[in-house]
């Protein structure tokens, strides 16, 4: 399981993961997407005082989108530079949103193992 964030009404952003069957469990909620981004860098073993994982620009994006990963054990790729969120799919299966700043660290810390 990884924490992700998503914002479901203006000016709120909220912290949660997906169940196996679906549904939506929120965790918390934040003022801006900085601060989501950290506490789910935080939740997914991360450290939320880092400013290099905090903010991907668009040329990190990039140089993500391009990184080997794998998910759930499957090879994967990693979509949606310009996108808020980024996409994580194994070839075939459904893609999985995942924070950038959680792509950021999966990438650098884990290898790139992605967990759904």
């Amino acid at each position: 399981m990884s924490y992700v964030y998503q914002s479901f009404e203006p000016g709120l952003w909220t912290v949660g993961f997906y169940k196996p069957d679906g549904t939506w469990e929120p965790e918390s909620d934040h003022g801006s997407p900085d601060e989501a981004a950290s506490r789910v860098a935080w939740l997914n073993g991360g450290s939320a005082q880092s400013k290099d994982i905090d903010y991907i620009d668009l040329d990190a994006r990039r140089e993500l989108c391009s990184a080997r990963v794998t998910i759930d054990g499957k090879p994967a790729r990693i979509t949606g530079a310009r996108a808020e969120f980024a996409t994580v799919r194994a070839d075939g299966g459904v893609g999985v949103e995942f924070a950038w700043a959680t792509v950021a660290y999966v990438v650098r810390e884990k290898g790139g193992r992605f967990r759904s």
